[in-house]
């Protein structure tokens, strides 16, 4: 039977305990009571931790996990935010300072129009980006995304 254990103060959950009688732990940051530290299989032989820190002066949010062992945290990812909280670049470092960068361009009213595809900005590389295009319901109704070699264009079936 599962279980979850929750903070009588905030109501957030400090422990989950899955059929298995596995435990996951979750630590937050005091400030804003947001999520700072997970360790799953806590307390086994395979326990491994997640760590979340939150840089609110340059709206970057970076997590880091084990590998390894535990506590190594090896892998490390950062989120970019703009102004309003939206992500616009995230990172998946491939070593202490180079990283795979995806990038989100949004429009005047908030929506997603251009995703780049993964690339390496350390190794000179240039985002190509996927843009779309929306009808008065903000659904989507086009797309033209560029690879290395090909323009496709995606259109939505119209009815």
């Amino acid at each position: 039977m599962a279980s979850n254990v929750f903070d009588f103060n905030t109501g957030l959950v400090t422990s989950s305990t899955d059929a298995n009688s596995v435990t996951t732990t979750l630590e937050y940051n005091h400030a804003l009571n947001r999520p700072s530290r997970t360790v799953r299989a806590y307390n086994t032989s395979v326990q491994s931790q997640s760590a979340i820190a939150y840089d609110d002066v340059n709206r970057i949010i970076t997590t880091t996990s084990d590998q390894s062992t535990y506590n190594d945290n090896v892998l490390k990812s950062q989120v970019v935010h703009d102004g309003l909280g939206r992500a616009i670049e995230s990172r998946q470092y491939e070593g202490a300072a180079n990283y795979i960068a995806v990038q989100t361009q949004y429009d005047s009213i908030g929506r997603a129009f251009k995703t780049s595809n993964p690339f390496r900005p350390w190794n000179s590389e240039i985002a190509i980006w996927t843009t779309s295009a929306f009808d008065g319901l903000g659904r989507i109704t086009s797309g033209l995304r560029r690879t290395a070699r090909w323009l496709v264009t995606l259109t939505a079936a119209t009815r």
